[in-house]
């Protein structure tokens, strides 16, 4: 599945979990592209919200919250 730019394989390579994160991931990416963010930008937001989700980013809050529960479990 490719998210406009981003194939779910590049998510999981950045840390994004399969599943539910992918898909919250990937509605951040459309709402940063519909904003006028460039790609690399948006590589930077998911790499910081995978290690630390209190690094809410733009357009990525769903999938920041997501990442701190996947994060507390792994704990």
């Amino acid at each position: 599945m490719a998210t406009r730019g981003l194939a779910a394989q590049e998510l999981s390579q950045i840390g994004v979990p399969k599943g539910e994160a992918t898909r919250l991931a990937g509605l951040g990416i459309r709402a940063a592209l519909e904003a006028g963010a460039e790609l690399e930008e948006i590589r930077g937001h998911l790499r910081a919200i995978v290690r630390d989700p209190a690094a809410v980013r733009p357009h990525f809050a769903d999938f920041a919250a997501a990442a701190a529960s996947w994060h507390a479990v792994s704990l």
